[in-house]
């Protein structure tokens, strides 16, 4: 739905367009300012962006200190504390476990993020979890 009544004709078509993006440059704010906080909050982290979307492609780095529990729940304690960063629901309410599989000694969870219940293409998160329990990646 449009979201002003006068913007529903065909012919506003470039109004509808400056709407929306209106909308994306704040939520890109958001994420830089997510990336800015959590990059003074803790040493060695850095993010690679993606030129394409301007969000964050690659975070890694010390992301999470040791934690106990299963892979799956120390990966969605790490999204939830970075959920800022990430532009994601603080609640996880717009992702979903979708994979968690072992590699070069690391515990992968892939997670797949939603727009109202429906996967947004392209748009997954991968975390690394180190023999330590520790997520780097």
């Amino acid at each position: 739905m449009c979201p002003h009544p006068t913007l529903q004709h065909k012919a506003n078509r470039n109004a509808i367009d400056r709407v929306t993006a209106a909308k994306a440059k704040t939520v890109m704010r958001g994420l830089k300012e997510g990336a800015d906080n959590l990059m003074k909050a803790r040493a060695n982290v850095y993010i690679e962006w993606n030129r394409r979307t301007g969000g964050p492609a690659f975070i890694h780095g010390n992301l999470s200190p040791r934690m106990s529990g299963s892979p799956s729940e120390i990966a969605s304690a790490c999204l939830t504390d970075l959920s800022d960063a990430l532009g994601i629901a603080r609640d996880l309410s717009n992702v979903v476990e979708v994979d968690r599989f072992e590699w070069a000694g690391f515990q992968h969870v892939r997670f797949q993020q939603t727009y109202e219940g429906i996967p947004v293409y392209g748009a997954e998160l991968l975390v690394a979890i180190d023999p330590n329990n520790a997520v780097t990646r």
